[in-house]
């Protein structure tokens, strides 16, 4: 059996060092990556053809966080631009439209204003939406997709090197099913999820994931949901000396090797 745990003693606490610019996330808010992939059905309006091409801009309380580089008119218009935002999960976002003019007077062509709870809740990660032009009476659909900003280390052991100890079932069927839903239901990218089943699962090799994949990972910042998932067997041990605990025994996973 095995006790994984950080090398800090209860007394230490670990330190953000950060300058001065820094600001604290609140706690009820969330990274979002937002891509605007485009719109269909703007080819047949008068002011997107009449224009030099469109671009969008999105906007949380009267202040604008993002705005696309102007693509040109020839077609149907695709963006495909990633950026990421922090807000709270009660904020509405407005996503508007605009017509690039040479002479400087932009049109607005329409916009949408779409609650971020939809996001949490719905599942409806890519998203289409239609908007009515302010400039007549046609319509056109305005395509983007949500992504979390959450990050996850999955182990799951039905089968064990230690004789000893028995074979289990369900718990990688159980694993797969938690980042099935999280990717699925609230647009986790895969790449963000790091899987350690059976005889990948050595104390070493957790371990060592856990170092590389969620503590020294740059694309983590602070704040960022992190998910450490683990389904197999558990055991006790005695507690490191300092720590507070009842009884003097702490609770521990067990990997493949021990």
């Amino acid at each position: 059996m095995a006790l994984l745990h950080s090398n800090l003693s209860p007394s230490t606490s670990p330190k953000i060092l950060r300058d001065d610019a820094y600001q604290e996330r609140p706690v009820d808010s969330c990274r979002f990556l937002l891509t605007m992939v485009g719109e269909t059905g703007l080819c047949g309006s008068t002011a997107w053809s009449q224009g030099q091409g469109g671009y969008v801009t999105v906007t949380i309380s009267s202040r604008q966080i993002h705005k696309t580089a102007v693509v040109g008119n020839a077609g149907e218009p695709e963006w495909n631009d990633t950026f990421q935002f922090t807000t709270k999960h009660s904020d509405n976002l407005i996503i508007s439209v605009y017509a690039s003019n040479v002479s400087g007077h932009d049109i607005l062509l329409g916009l949408v204003e779409e609650s971020l709870v939809n996001v949490d809740c719905t599942g409806n990660g890519d998203m289409s939406r239609k908007v009515f032009e302010t400039q007549g009476n046609r319509s056109f659909a305005l395509n983007f997709r949500f992504e979390h900003a959450m990050f996850g280390l999955f182990i799951a052991i039905n089968e064990y090197e230690i004789q000893a100890i028995p074979n289990l079932r369900g718990c990688k069927t159980d694993a797969q099913s938690v980042m099935e839903i999280l990717a699925h239901r609230f647009h986790v990218p895969s790449a963000n999820f790091l899987f350690l089943a059976d005889e990948q699962a050595t104390r070493s090799a957790i371990i060592s994931r856990f170092q590389k994949h969620l503590i020294e990972n740059s694309n983590i910042q602070h704040g960022d949901a992190i998910v450490v998932f683990y389904a197999g067997h558990g055991s006790q041990t005695d507690a490191p000396s300092g720590w507070i605990v009842d009884n003097g025994k702490v609770e521990t996973i067990c990997p493949h090797d021990e």
